[in-house]
């Protein structure tokens, strides 16, 4: 199946389900550009398997070791990077793409408004929530 790439954005989702069935052929300004398909089929004009491009965990993962409460918070107030602490590891925080940014300044817009006149404040990151079960089990995100 070919698409042009302004009906593959409109409807994403539409073609994400189709190329689960079928290779679906994304075409600009009538030109072939690009392929989607679906993971684990066999691309035969080249001969290799479809592989998934991703980010593990560990890659933010800061000093490969256990780390005390009190370690991530010397670390934290002491640079310009964020980090997150969860379960005794200290995790580089990635730095939002632009779809998040969008999706996040239209929650914003929405619950301003909706809670203008009342107690509560819709504020933007970066803020930091502290999760204490209890004084051994704190997670930091």
């Amino acid at each position: 199946m070919k698409v042009n790439s302004t009906e593959l954005q409109n409807n994403f989702g539409k073609y994400l389900m189709l190329a689960a069935r079928e290779d679906i052929i994304i075409t600009r300004n009538g030109t072939e550009i690009a392929k989607l398909s679906a993971l684990g089929n066999t691309d035969a004009e080249y001969g290799a398997e479809s592989e998934i491009i991703r980010e593990k965990a560990e890659d933010y993962r800061y000093g490969g070791r256990k780390a005390s409460y009190e370690e991530f918070l010397e670390l934290s107030q002491n640079s310009d990077e964020r980090y997150e602490y969860i379960d005794g590891e200290i995790y580089l925080l990635a730095s939002p793409k632009t779809t998040h940014q969008t999706a996040l300044t239209e929650l914003l817009v929405i619950f301003y408004n909706w809670f203008q006149g009342k107690k509560c404040t819709p504020m933007v990151a970066p803020y930091d929530i502290t999760l204490k079960r209890n004084p051994e089990n704190i997670n930091v995100v």
